[in-house]
């Protein structure tokens, strides 16, 4: 199959899959700060953004691993799809509790917040619920996974909005979390019922729960890197100065992360494909990879150049007056894109060459340097300053370190002839072949 006749097969699924999931937060998000000012938008996407990290580390950095196996070898897919089950069903349980007790040492005798935590959190309990979502992706059923998780997510959001509309308290509308976790629960297993039974035995040579968290280790440290230096600037914005310029900074940047699920989508169809290439024919596999990069660039720039245009007249009709503060925070942040984008394109790429552990160090660095950037710049310019300190860091990783080591440098400069366009012909030759 050629790159644009896949990227079609599976577009519209992935797209709707991961757009849905990723508009939803990015609109819920942007709902909650039009109705509640933003020093309360602030508590609640502080805890949200601890949820967030817990869950990164209670993934154990399994997912890709898993959908790698599965997409392998088909005789393994009752097996390995145990050996996870099991391991997600405890992890959930345990992140749940930490999540808890998390909350309650940040905001000790605050009520208030830890019954948030409590329902925000909620969540963290559904993660066994991402296997089904894995055996879709690698037998190449996305639909599935937009009927069972994605519909749902759509008609709570619905409620959501209604509730906003109705003037509900932020602890009942947190508490729509435990709600949508019970639609997904019920609309992931009727999508698992409507395919044929599982293929395989437990007789059949498969990784054990030991070796499959062993692959999954680079993975999950470069999980938690990529979600502290995404997500500890919040946590410290609010300690150092404050939820106010924590509002303003997460508004800001929801309406920059809102299309990050464009490359999510693109890399979800690819992922299985770069296996199949890289064992048929590497130079397929580069040829079809620096086809993704260019597009990739492509789309994050032009993103990147209306949000940066249009960044006052968007906060002020999406937020209100109240975030006019959120538009300067934005014409940073959105340059940030730009590598976000290519580091979701490389993530695949990385894991079928098998530099995770590469991969994993490029993202701690840059964590490291997240942090340090926002210690210092945080209290002289608040929210600005960790736009800043995340743009840097995302170029860090995504971009420039490439260039450090020999086994990432060609993923450099096929980035530097992507930023140059110098594929934008042959991607448009790709684009068009099918129709042709």
């Amino acid at each position: 199959m050629t790159f644009s006749s896949i990227i079609r097969s599976n577009s519209t699924a992935a797209i709707l899959n991961q757009g849905v999931r990723t508009a939803v937060l990015g609109l819920w998000f942007l709902a909650l700060a039009r109705f509640f000012p933003p020093a309360q938008f602030g508590v609640y996407v502080t805890i949200f953004a601890l949820a967030k990290i817990i869950g990164t580390v209670a993934g154990l950095g399994l997912d890709r691993i898993i959908v790698k196996h599965l997409a392998e070898d088909l005789a393994a897919t009752r097996p390995v799809l145990a050996q996870a089950w099991k391991i997600k069903g405890a992890t959930s349980l345990f992140s749940y509790g930490f999540m808890l007790a998390a909350t309650a040492w940040m905001f000790p005798a605050n009520a208030t917040n830890l019954t948030l935590a409590a329902l925000i959190g909620a969540p963290l309990l559904g993660q066994p619920l991402d296997i089904l979502d894995f055996y879709f992706q690698a037998k190449g059923r996305i639909w599935l996974s937009f009927w069972g998780r994605g519909v749902p997510l759509l008609v709570v959001f619905g409620i959501k909005i209604i509730c906003l509309l109705q003037n509900c308290s932020l602890t009942f509308i947190a508490g729509l979390e435990v709600v949508e976790l019970a639609m997904v629960a019920l609309g992931m297993g009727f999508a698992y019922l409507t395919i044929p039974a599982l293929l395989g035995s437990r007789q059949v040579s498969v990784p054990t729960s030991s070796s499959l968290l062993s692959e999954g280790l680079p993975l999950l440290a470069g999980s938690i890197a990529v979600v502290i230096y995404m997500k500890a600037d919040i946590l410290m914005l609010g300690k150092m100065v404050g939820p106010y310029q924590t509002g303003l900074f997460s508004a800001a940047a929801q309406l920059s992360e809102l299309w990050a699920f464009i490359p999510m989508a693109i890399a979800t169809v690819l992922f299985p494909k770069i296996i199949e290439w890289g064992k048929r024919d590497p130079a397929l596999l580069r040829k079809n990879y620096e086809l993704a990069l260019q597009a990739s660039f492509l789309m994050a720039l032009i993103v990147a150049v209306v949000l940066t245009l249009l960044a006052r007249p968007l906060v002020i009709t999406l937020y209100g007056p109240s975030y006019e503060n959120a538009a300067a925070i934005l014409q940073i942040h959105a340059w940030s894109g730009l590598f976000v984008f290519f580091g979701i394109a490389q993530s695949g790429f990385d894991i079928f060459q098998r530099l995770t552990w590469l991969a994993t160090w490029r993202m701690a660095f840059a964590a490291l340097l997240n942090i340090l950037l926002n210690y210092f710049w945080i209290p002289f310019y608040g929210g600005k300053g960790a736009a800043w300190a995340t743009l840097i860091a995302y170029a860090c990783s995504a971009f420039l370190f490439n260039f450090i080591h020999p086994s990432t440098r060609s993923v450099f400069w096929m980035q530097i002839r992507s930023i140059l366009f110098l594929n934008v012909l042959d991607l448009k030759k790709a684009l068009l072949g099918s129709k042709q």
